[in-house]
């Protein structure tokens, strides 16, 4: 076959039995998450080819297929449950944003065929090159923009049901990752 292989969310019973999948996207399912009561299971998927990863929810208790939520500009990496269940944070990277390490946010479908040594252009000004904050309402899939456009979210997660803590900087730069403070949003 042609590319990485095809990924999905499986599930299991806590002592390992009934092992099946979950989700049967047609490219890429990654990153489930249950919400706080376990009748939800949000996850991360890739529905076609050229398309950017953006977040899904689940019924358990009724059969059927994941439930799109509201598209997310860029691309999905990381989402969280509130303690309360009402709600999920998400982080979404612009297609060029750097990231620490190996973990990237992808390129855009029509870079993939220029040859390695074509130059890259990057400008701060450019806000696919940022990463910010969501938050999606689980019950009406309301989306609203949590962090200020230019603050640099790398990492986040709920701390209680009405705040988030965050590493984050004015800066979308790799190198601004190591020197990040802790922000309360």
């Amino acid at each position: 076959g042609q590319g990485p292989p095809k990924t999905g969310v499986p599930s299991a019973q806590a002592d390992g039995t009934g092992h099946h999948t979950t989700t049967t996207g047609p490219e890429h399912d990654v990153g489930p998450r249950w919400s706080p009561r376990g009748r939800r299971l949000s996850f991360l998927s890739v529905r076609s080819e050229e398309g950017p990863m953006q977040l899904f929810l689940l019924h358990v208790e009724c059969l059927g297929e994941a439930v799109a939520m509201p598209a997310i500009e860029g691309t999905v990496e990381e989402h969280a449950w509130s303690p309360d269940g009402s709600r999920i944070l998400v982080l979404a990277a612009g297609l060029h944003a750097d990231s620490a390490g190996a973990d990237g946010s992808g390129a855009l479908e029509s870079e993939k065929d220029l040859p390695d040594w074509t130059p890259k252009i990057e400008s701060w000004e450019d806000p696919m090159v940022w990463r910010r904050l969501w938050v999606v309402d689980a019950g009406t899939g309301e989306v609203r923009g949590l962090s200020r456009e230019d603050l640099n979210v790398w990492e986040a997660d709920w701390c209680g049901d009405d705040a988030v803590v965050a590493i984050a900087s004015e800066d979308p730069g790799e190198s601004s990752w190591y020197t990040s403070p802790l922000v309360l949003i």
